[in-house]
């Protein structure tokens, strides 16, 4: 098993958004690849895929502005562990990289299947 978490880029786009349909209720209808586009391009380089194996597993995407910071979407496969001291939630949780108030509101992201997680 070869684990990659990288940057997204654009060409990711669809192997994102098919992660995120395969979420029932997570896709919002307004939503198009050019939102998705936007989303990951205004998060410059704390948008980022988990790849098992070459393939997309999970995307996680958070925003960085200055006083505050917050964890706009996080989507992982069916079947992959997520959580504290897992991938992708460790990089979004150590506390080397992060600013406070992103690592607050990654220990509360919303995990496929398990309803929200955090104190």
């Amino acid at each position: 098993m070869n684990v990659v978490i990288r940057e997204a880029r654009r060409e990711d786009l669809r192997a994102i958004r098919r992660l995120m349909e395969a979420e029932p209720g997570f896709w919002q209808r307004d939503w198009s690849d050019a939102t998705l586009a936007k989303g990951i391009e205004t998060a410059g380089d704390l948008a980022l895929v988990w790849e098992d194996d070459a393939a997309i597993a999970g995307f996680v995407c958070a925003h960085d502005l200055g006083f505050r910071a917050y964890l706009s979407e996080l989507v992982v496969a069916q079947g992959q562990e997520v959580g504290a001291g897992s991938l992708p939630m460790s990089y979004y949780s150590d506390a080397s990289w992060a600013p406070g108030p992103a690592k607050r509101y990654a220990a509360q992201a919303r995990v496929p299947g398990k309803g929200r997680r955090g104190p």
